[in-house]
């Protein structure tokens, strides 16, 4: 069984990681707080959901690529209400996390 795939934030690293786990036939839902990037990948054959909290509800995996400690902050929160057992978070960025 492939794992769902949930991305949030689909700016310059996260649409390409979603691009290659689409081109790997996995299922892959997103979301990102600029709409324009919401539909880039939903062209490329993403699932677009209209929050975080709706990935995590449709995922097993979310991947986090965000630009700021203030954004990471946030979604976090966003994914954590749609949170359920066995969902794994990963935070893919380079932040200062002090």
């Amino acid at each position: 069984m492939n794992k769902r795939i949930g991305g949030v934030g689909l700016g310059v690293l996260g649409s390409a990681m979603s691009g290659h786990l689409l081109e790997a036939r996995y299922e892959v839902h997103g979301f990102d707080v600029v709409p324009e990037k919401v539909e880039a990948f939903a062209r490329m054959g993403g699932i677009a959901e209209a929050s975080g909290t709706e990935v995590a509800e449709s995922s097993d995996v979310v991947l986090f690529s965000l630009p700021s400690v203030a954004a990471l902050e946030a979604a976090t929160a966003d994914v954590t209400r749609g949170a359920h057992d066995g969902l794994t978070v990963v935070e893919m960025g380079t932040l200062p996390l002090d």
